[in-house]
């Protein structure tokens, strides 16, 4: 059952990363085809940005907890 669990946490890890990837360059290509950000819309801009970053470092968090767990088992 912990192997299971393990895998399971390394999956979501690589899931992340990958959702967290997309996302960033998505919104990225969004803005270039838009013309780029308007003025005084800092945080639009920015909070894209921040979930995409939040989602890859989580996964990578997950990613080296599952792959310490299956090394140790």
């Amino acid at each position: 059952m912990i192997r299971v669990l393990t895998f399971v946490r390394f999956l979501v890890g690589v899931l992340c990363i990958i959702l967290g990837i997309i996302g960033y360059m998505w919104w990225n290509t969004l803005l270039k085809e838009s013309g780029g950000p308007d003025q005084g819309s800092g945080i639009i801009m920015v909070l894209p940005n921040f979930i995409a970053m939040l989602l890859v470092v989580s996964g990578l968090v997950f990613l080296v907890q599952g792959m310490i767990r299956l090394l140790k088992s």
